[in-house]
C-alpha cells in the first residue's frame, strides 16, 4: 500500500464562490439545492451565473454561490426575500401576499428536488468550464426546476455580527433588463 491508498474512495467537495461585499450584480439561477455539509449542517444553496457585475472578482459568465444554513432564525426570511425579489412579488397587495405565502413552500420543494433520470444519474452535468450542460431531457429538467434561468438583482454589503465577525448581507430585488447601447456615431 502506498501513501495514497484509498484516495479513489474519497469524496470531492465543491466550494462556493461567494459574491464580493460592496457589489451590485445581476444573476441568473443555475440551480437550487439542499445539501448536507461535511459538518452535517443542512444548507440551502443557490448557484448563479453572473450577468453583470460591479466587481472585478466576478466577471460576466462566471459562477457564484449564495448559501443559507437551514434551521437558523434568519434563514427562512432571507430565502423568502430572495424569492420576493426574483419573482417581483408585491407583498403590499394582500391577495398576492397570501398567494405567495401559501405557495412558497411548494415552489422551494420543487426547485430543490433532486433531478435524476431513470438510472439515478443527474439529468445534467457540468462541462470543463463548470457550466451546466442539459441533456436531451431539458424540458423535464425545467419542469422539475421551474426557476432555472430566472434572473434577479442583488446588492451586497458587509455587517458585523453581534457575536463578532463579518457577514455579507444580500439585498435582493427584481432584475431589470438593461437596454443595449448602440455604438453608432451620430
Amino acid at each position: 500500500m502506498g501513501h495514497f491508498a484509498g484516495i479513489g474512495d474519497t469524496e470531492v467537495y465543491e466550494q462556493g464562490i461567494w459574491l464580493e461585499p460592496g457589489g451590485a450584480y445581476d444573476v441568473e439561477v443555475i440551480d437550487m439545492l439542499v445539501y448536507l455539509s461535511r459538518k452535517k449542517d443542512l444548507l440551502f444553496i443557490l448557484e448563479m451565473k453572473i450577468l453583470s457585475s460591479s466587481s472585478d472578482k466576478h466577471g460576466v459568465g462566471s459562477k457564484a454561490t449564495w448559501m443559507a444554513k437551514l434551521g437558523t432564525d434568519s434563514t427562512f426570511p432571507n430565502i423568502k426575500k430572495m424569492f420576493i425579489g426574483m419573482l417581483n412579488i408585491n407583498m403590499r397587495d394582500p391577495d398576492v401576499k397570501k398567494e405567495f405565502n401559501d405557495g412558497i413552500e411548494a415552489i422551494l420543494e420543487e426547485s430543490t428536488e433532486e433531478r435524476k433520470d431513470e438510472n439515478g444519474k443527474p439529468r445534467y452535468e457540468k462541462d470543463e468550464a463548470g457550466e451546466f450542460v442539459l441533456d436531451d431531457k431539458e424540458e423535464k429538467i425545467l419542469e422539475t426546476n421551474p426557476l432555472m434561468g430566472e434572473k434577479i438583482h442583488v446588492d451586497t454589503h458587509t455587517t458585523t455580527m453581534d457575536k463578532g465577525g463579518d457577514f455579507t448581507v444580500h439585498t435582493w430585488s427584481p432584475y431589470e433588463e438593461k437596454e443595449q447601447e448602440d455604438n453608432i456615431p451620430y
